[in-house]
């Protein structure tokens, strides 16, 4: 009883093992897919690869792996001419020596992506590229802003200095913002990579009627559009730094091409904004289909009285006239709240007051101060009045 007790138990414990070592796999594959999903979105949005182009599939990588390469490697290979069959054996098992060498190697990269990479960084080459990339980085820095100090001629030479220095602790700082993704888990790379893309997606720029003319001239005639582009090579393209904030404005209103629009076209764009400006915002547009659907209902339930009354025949003709008239005015205006006004008293205050007792609807606290005020010029008016 005990040995198939033990059984069962080795049983039940293989086939827990091989269920959890199935999620895993699934798991696996369902985080490929999606990774995959998500690069070919990224691609989509930078126009890499067309709309309903075939994505590429991915080979797996056991298809390629050393074990096939071992099994390959062992098995005897035959041949009809002579000179295969002698063919060396010690270069065989060298061979085969190799690959077994590798295989510890190849092992510890299937089951650590990151370890692969690691490796390969670790090679002599890359000792000295990011101090060479800092280095070019802060030459290319440093570059930039004594032209813009050339421009400028209210600038000296010690102030020419400052910025670099700040421009130099910025890039320090930079690089310590950067994220380490070896340090990272796959759900951090995830949350990371989602957010990397919110960040680069572009912000739609809104056209002026303008430019919107100019924009529907682009896409209708490849001839307007080659002419375009060479009109934008003019006098007035320059690239002018730090000059007043005045003359700027003044460049903007005087010194600029003139586009080759229409006027109808544009005036065509500025009625149609115009037309968008227009219509009510969804607060409003929300406000005025409820009122229209509480006046609905008022006026069904109008038409039920109406429905009660011309059945009764103990009204005369003028009395059922006068009711009729009667409730369709009522139906047309909507009821009025009636506010129930409570004088505050002297122990209430400063306190939460809640409902007072017999109080329905709208009330609203008001300070007895006015009563007061009230009486006494209504006392005041009976006085005079007495003389």
């Amino acid at each position: 009883m005990d040995s198939e007790a033990e059984e069962e138990e080795k049983i039940n414990a293989e086939l827990e093992e091989a269920m959890k070592s199935e999620a895993r796999v699934s798991k696996k594959k369902r985080k490929k897919e999606f990774k995959e999903k998500r690069r070919q979105k990224k691609k989509l949005e930078y126009n890499m690869v067309i709309q309903d182009d075939v994505a590429d599939i991915q080979q797996d990588r056991s298809l390629f792996s050393i074990q096939n390469a071992i099994e390959k490697a062992s098995k005897p290979q035959y041949s009809d001419s002579e000179e295969s069959l002698c063919v060396d054996e010690e270069e065989t098992l060298e061979g085969k020596d190799d690959i077994l060498s590798i295989l510890p190697v190849a092992n510890e990269v299937n089951d650590d992506p990151n370890a692969k990479v690691k490796r390969w960084f670790t090679n002599d080459i890359f000792n000295n590229i990011e101090s060479e990339e800092e280095d070019e980085e802060l030459d290319r820095i440093t570059s930039t802003i004594l032209e813009k100090d050339e421009n400028n001629d209210e600038g000296g030479g010690e102030n020419c200095l400052q910025p670099v220095e700040n421009t130099v602790e910025d890039f320090s700082a930079k690089q310590s913002d950067e994220i380490n993704w070896s340090d990272l888990s796959e759900e951090e790379k995830e949350i990371e990579t989602e957010n990397e893309l919110k960040n680069s997606q572009k912000k739609k720029k809104s056209l002026d009627p303008e430019g919107l003319a100019l924009a529907q001239m682009w896409i209708h005639s490849t001839k307007t559009r080659r002419n375009l582009i060479d009109a934008g090579f003019n006098r007035f393209v320059n690239n002018d730094s730090n000059l007043p904030d005045w003359f700027a404005e003044d460049e903007k209103k005087h010194y600029h091409p003139n586009l080759p629009i229409t006027k109808e076209a544009v005036e065509e764009f500025k009625r149609r904004q115009r037309e968008i400006n227009a219509r009510p915002i969804k607060k409003v547009a929300e406000a005025k289909a409820r009122k229209r659907r509480k006046a609905l209902k008022r006026m069904e339930k109008a038409k039920k009285k109406v429905e009660g009354i011309l059945e009764n025949d103990g009204l005369t003709e003028v009395e059922k006239r006068k009711e009729l008239k009667r409730i369709y005015k009522q139906s047309k205006q909507a009821p009025k709240k009636e506010v129930t006004y409570v004088v505050a008293k002297k122990g209430l205050v400063g306190k939460r007051i809640r409902r007072p007792q017999g109080v329905t609807g709208r009330y609203k606290m008001v300070d007895p101060r006015m009563k007061k005020d009230f009486r006494r010029l209504k006392n005041n008016s009976k006085r005079r009045k007495r003389r």
